[in-house]
């Protein structure tokens, strides 16, 4: 055994029987940090160390050391006292070495997380193992250190789309509130937020298995094309044909109307564009039927308002107002 491990196997039993000093333990949690090897180590003297301290504590029988101290407290009243209070004392230490090394071994077990939050506006991510996740504005993934060494988990909150590097040995699963989505190899766009309780995911390529958690026996398999429409609450499970064109305009900036109802034109520029449009209510039984394609927000309210022989305007806090009687 080399110096180095033979100093950091004496610090580790040093900090077990609470004797490291603060700069000492620092010292220890940068080594552990440097290498998975390190923590693999400390965990098994801490497997070893809570296996002694279990036995020392069950040997230590407080009641009969204190009716000892009792029936002797004349005639030995300072040495009783002392070896009383040390008996008490090792009794305390056990314990504060055991949750100390208890602190220090979930700290390190517990993987450090990455997050990532599409704060102001769309952004697009790289993965560790090359996937690339493009989140919605005001969505956030999370991922472990660890994520290109065991199964490939990624936490969502809100909407993304995923393009998955293909790896059969490390399975890529997405979990939002208590759906879990496996795949191996493939695009697919899922929104955590699609109404209460409710959650979407359409499939664009490959396949993917949905599935609640602690529950994969009972899963339902995507096929490109299709699209999975979830209640988180009822935990119940719906797929169908993706009919809606416009699903993933947010990321594409392709938009298709075909004899949509204004109402519904409102909402998917709104999304798109992340703007707020406010419009009469005689408009929203308006019909439009118009394709975009990367267009900027202001030539497709103009051409909107063209067609439909409507007014658009914008007021001073960029809320845009549409009035006037359609065509």
């Amino acid at each position: 055994m080399d110096e180095k491990k033979t100093y950091f196997n004496n610090l580790m039993v040093k900090y077990f029987q609470g004797e490291a000093s603060p700069e000492e333990i620092n010292h220890l949690y940068d080594w552990l940090a440097e290498d998975p090897i390190n923590r693999s180590l400390f965990e098994e003297q801490h497997q070893t160390w809570m296996l002694l301290t279990k036995d020392a504590i069950a040997s230590l029988d407080i009641d009969k050391e204190w009716d000892s101290f009792s029936s002797r407290i004349i005639v030995k009243r300072r040495t009783k006292v002392i070896s009383m209070l040390s008996s008490w004392r090792v009794a305390a230490s056990i314990v504060v070495f055991v949750i100390s090394a208890a602190i220090l071994y979930y700290l390190i077990s517990t993987p450090e997380m990455t997050e990532v939050y599409a704060e102001e506006a769309n952004i697009e991510h790289l993965l560790p193992d090359g996937s690339v996740v493009t989140l919605y504005k005001g969505s956030k993934i999370g991922y472990a250190a660890s994520f290109v060494k065991e199964e490939r988990n990624v936490t969502l909150e809100g909407e993304a789309n995923f393009n998955v590097q293909h790896d059969k040995k490390h399975p890529f699963i997405v979990s939002g509130n208590n759906l879990r989505i496996m795949v191996l190899g493939t695009e697919f766009n899922v929104n955590t937020k699609a109404g209460d309780g409710e959650m979407n995911v359409v499939l664009e390529t490959g396949t993917v298995s949905l599935f609640f958690k602690g529950n994969e026996s009972e899963n339902l398999i995507l096929k490109p094309g299709e699209a999975a429409f979830v209640n988180t609450e009822e935990k119940s499970m719906q797929k169908s044909v993706n009919t809606n064109p416009n699903y993933n305009a947010w990321l594409t900036g392709n938009i298709v109307f075909n004899n949509t109802a204004l109402e519904e034109v409102e909402e998917i520029l709104e999304k798109v564009y992340h703007v707020e449009i406010v419009m009469d209510e005689n408009l929203k039984d308006c019909t439009l039927t118009a394709t975009f394609e990367k267009q900027s927000f202001d030539q497709v309210i103009n051409v909107i308002s063209e067609t439909l022989g409507i007014k658009d305007s914008r007021s001073k806090d960029n809320i845009i107002y549409l009035d006037g009687n359609c065509r």
